[in-house]
């Protein structure tokens, strides 16, 4: 009698490996996520890692608002202020016009109206503090923030070219004319319009 033929390798049911595998399932702490890469790069391979990167568009938008309130608020503050203190100084600094509540605007472009004409310097100071406050508060008004910067820079500038105007050309000793509150409404007009960029870069 013939034996009956020996068993295929691996059981009666075929050999080991040959029925069709099922896909591996995506893990969600895959490292090989091109998420979790990303998040390596920049994070450093931690189990955190995937949660930090998912979070981070908030946090930075956070932390645009709070530059924001910080650089708008500081740079309103400072061109406010600078209404109130002499903006000429050294020989001028008791200069009968060295605050803007005395200076005519008009003397932005005409060195002869200092204290003739109206309004007066301190208008237009305030009103681009004020232009800086609202676009601190109102998001849909953040434009202001730049607006109201660049109107802090341009009168601080203008006085300070028109004391130039007063010396000898392009000597610097000319700066000592410059009074305090000059250099407070270009350093605030410089931070509001900071706090514009802030803004802008963080959408």
């Amino acid at each position: 009698m013939s034996q009956p033929p020996p068993p295929p390798p691996g059981g009666p049911f075929g050999s080991v490996g040959t029925y069709p595998q099922e896909p591996p399932q995506p893990n969600d702490h895959d490292l090989s996520r091109p998420a979790y890469q990303a998040s390596r790069y920049q994070f450093g391979s931690s189990p955190e890692a995937d949660q930090v990167l998912a979070t981070n568009p908030r946090r930075r938008s956070n932390a645009a608002v709070l530059g924001l309130s910080l650089t708008g608020f500081i740079g309103a503050a400072l061109v406010a202020v600078s209404a109130f203190l002499p903006w000429t100084g050294g020989a001028l600094a008791d200069d009968a016009a060295a605050k803007p509540g005395d200076r005519s605007i008009r003397w932005l472009w005409d060195l002869k109206a200092l204290t003739s004409g109206s309004p007066k310097l301190i208008v237009p100071i305030l009103v681009a503090a004020a232009l800086v406050v609202v676009g601190a508060v109102v998001r849909p008004g953040r434009w202001l923030l730049a607006v109201g910067g660049v109107a802090a820079v341009i009168l601080g500038g203008l006085h300070v070219k028109q004391l130039n105007a007063l010396t000898v050309p392009n000597d610097p000793s000319f700066l000592r004319l410059v009074g305090i509150g000059a250099w407070l409404c270009i350093v605030g007009g410089l931070l509001a319009i900071g706090g514009w960029f802030i803004v802008r870069r963080d959408r």
